[in-house]
């Protein structure tokens, strides 16, 4: 064999090897937060900040490209003919498959100001945390903190939030929402400047 043919393999080699470590190198990089992975894949579950009408909403991805990084398209999780063009800035991607461990890691403790799904719409609104993760364990949807049926399936990761605002004009108590995980994130300075506009 000719030295060019050596080489050409050498560089061969050398270039797989390389585009191996890049590879590894990168994975490492996002899991230690040195490169941020946002989570943009088409079908993901999103909070979008709409604008026009000063709400959080819960939307899935339907279009983005790392060749136009600062727009992503959402449609509406109600009514997916309804979309929206967003900067990532106004897009938070929520969980998809969370443990209960990484909730926990996520949303630590009780007192945090978070964004969550109000029940029964497709909304997030402000509340706090009070009560950390835990996985739905009733066959019957009780609810793992007792009480009233939380309505979420057996397996479900559930967070306690007490909604601002969310007073009962009867009893003049704030009552106390068991939220699927998924839907419930700490209040960013871009989520919380956001909210405050409303």
């Amino acid at each position: 064999r000719s030295v060019a043919e050596q080489l050409h393999d050498m560089s061969e080699q050398n270039l797989k090897r390389l585009n191996g470590d890049i590879k590894y190198l990168e994975e490492l990089f996002r899991r230690t937060g040195e490169i941020p992975d946002l989570g943009f894949a088409v079908d993901r579950e999103v909070a979008a900040w709409m604008e026009q009408d000063q709400v959080w909403i819960l939307a899935r991805i339907s279009e983005f490209s790392t060749n136009s990084p600062n727009r992503v398209v959402v449609a509406d999780a109600e009514d997916s003919s309804a979309r929206f063009t967003l900067t990532p800035d106004q897009v938070t991607v929520l969980p998809d498959k969370e443990t209960l461990s990484a909730a926990r890691t996520r949303l630590p403790v009780v007192g945090l100001k978070v964004l969550a799904i109000y029940p029964d719409t497709t909304s997030f609104y402000q509340g706090t945390l009070t009560g950390l993760a835990v996985k739905e364990s009733s066959t019957t949807g009780a609810g793992s903190r007792g009480g009233a049926s939380s309505g979420h399936a057996p397996g479900t990761i559930l967070c306690q939030v007490e909604f601002d605002d969310d007073e009962d004009k009867r009893t003049g108590k704030t009552p106390k929402h068991n939220i699927p995980s998924k839907h419930v994130f700490a209040v960013s300075a871009n989520a919380a400047a956001a909210a405050q506009e409303i």
